[in-house]
């Protein structure tokens, strides 16, 4: 890291975000668990992930604005703060919801909590590359993801388990006092203002000023339009949308399907898949971090085998009716993954000013958030009418053209890959 300072705010930022997630995670599992047991409706209870990906989107699309125009971590610790209390309502609602059934202010307040997240997220993930030096990018996105997937398969594994022996008001209480912690974690956090740790940027407050000035509209389309002018950015988020389009097949549901029908065995297989595959990323990005120094200057090729690897495992798990097979094959899917997502996360960031990276993050997440909804309604209705065979073989299809776009494009990508011109490349977004 370039400072003990500066490591020690990066630590803040990936362990505030680590509780957050975890909470998140519990928090929404707890409102789906509790609309459901009192309804019994499971087309209220769904309207949860789907209120979440309609939010998310319309924030994602709005966040420019807030971006140009606040620092990232004054934005980021306000965004905490009103999530808190979003929490705190959503949880009064949860405790007393046999007795009020008032269900509109249940998901307004949820709806909210995700509008949000939707601008929380890009200042999250942006603030990484200017807490740390370039040649430290590699570990400190492989270590924000090893504690997102800790984070996740904690609150998966374990919810289930909580929501049942724990009373629900007793569990959302420790869940808001974790994003308690999580948002004063956050408040250490110091941007640095020095324009020599902003890598690859020049007169940053005149920028500054610039930015804040656009119109609206200007201020709303700057990211979009680096991602579609810029080629490296573009071919970036082609296997971004080539990826994202069959992102649904990893949903809960569709994973059981497949361990019922294909597999025919109980659902306890299905918890174990899902473990494998948390266990192996947990373990991939551990691998990814360890190899670093090398990975740093073989981004590309990285981001391809690792792309590639995913195919073939995905290819050999569409076909596999092994239950002991299937969860192998997915715990190496995680590294795999790892591989492909860390290394593509890190060229985003080499090859965007860092002023301008936020609304670039914005505009991918909205990108990515819009082909997750259409994907989910895509797969689940293949596996319906052709089986959820096909489902997956479809995945291994898509992730093969990706790695094979990623192979087409290495002349747009051969630039970004040498540290000695990385500095001059960056100046052009």
């Amino acid at each position: 890291m370039k400072s003990n300072t500066s490591k020690s705010h990066f630590t803040f930022l990936w362990s505030g975000q680590a509780i957050a997630n975890y909470a998140d995670v519990m928090i929404i599992m707890t409102l789906i668990f509790t609309i459901y047991d009192q309804t019994g409706s499971a087309a209220l209870s769904g309207l949860v992930p789907l209120i979440r990906t309609l939010v998310v989107i319309l924030s994602g699309l709005l966040a420019p604005l807030l971006l140009d125009r606040f620092p990232l971590t004054r934005l980021l610790s306000v965004s905490q703060l009103l999530q808190l209390l979003g929490y705190v309502v959503l949880s009064f609602y949860l405790i007393h919801l046999p007795q009020h059934e008032n269900y509109f202010l249940l998901f307004l307040s949820y709806a909210c909590i995700c509008f949000l997240d939707g601008w929380t997220s890009p200042a999250k993930q942006a603030l990484v590359p200017r807490l740390v030096p370039r040649t430290s990018l590699v570990k400190a996105n492989s270590v924000v993801s090893v504690s997102d997937q800790i984070a996740q398969l904690a609150a998966w594994a374990l919810g289930g388990i909580l929501i049942v022996l724990i009373p629900i008001s007793l569990l959302l209480t420790i869940m808001v006092s974790l994003y308690t912690i999580s948002f004063i974690l956050i408040l250490f956090i110091k941007e640095p203002t020095n324009v020599e740790k902003l890598e690859g940027t020049e007169n940053v407050d005149n920028d500054e000023a610039k930015r804040k000035s656009l119109p609206s509209i200007q201020s709303i389309l700057e990211g979009w339009k680096a991602i579609f002018q810029h080629a490296l950015l573009r071919k970036l988020m082609v296997m971004d949308m080539i990826e994202g389009i069959v992102g649904g097949v990893w949903i809960g549901a569709l994973t059981l399907i497949y361990v019922q029908e294909q597999l025919g065995k109980a659902e306890v297989w299905w918890g174990f898949i899902n473990t494998a595959y948390f266990v192996g990323a947990i373990v991939g990005g551990v691998f990814v971090g360890y190899i670093m120094k090398k990975l740093r200057l073989n981004l590309w090729s990285s981001m391809v085998v690792g792309a590639a690897l995913f195919s073939g495992l995905v290819w050999v798990y569409a076909f596999s009716t092994q239950a002991w097979l299937a969860v192998f094959v997915t715990l190496f899917m995680g590294p795999a993954f790892q591989l492909r997502d860390i290394s593509q996360t890190t060229l985003y960031q080499q090859s965007v000013n860092q002023q301008l990276y936020p609304k670039v993050i914005s505009a991918k997440d909205t990108i990515n958030t819009a082909l997750m909804a259409i994907s989910i309604a895509l797969m689940t209705v293949i596996a319906d009418l052709f089986g959820i065979q096909l489902v997956y073989m479809i995945t291994a299809i898509c992730s093969g053209i990706s790695a094979i776009v990623g192979i087409l494009s290495y002349q747009t990508f051969k630039p970004y890959l040498s540290p000695a011109t990385h500095d001059v490349m960056q100046k052009q977004v």
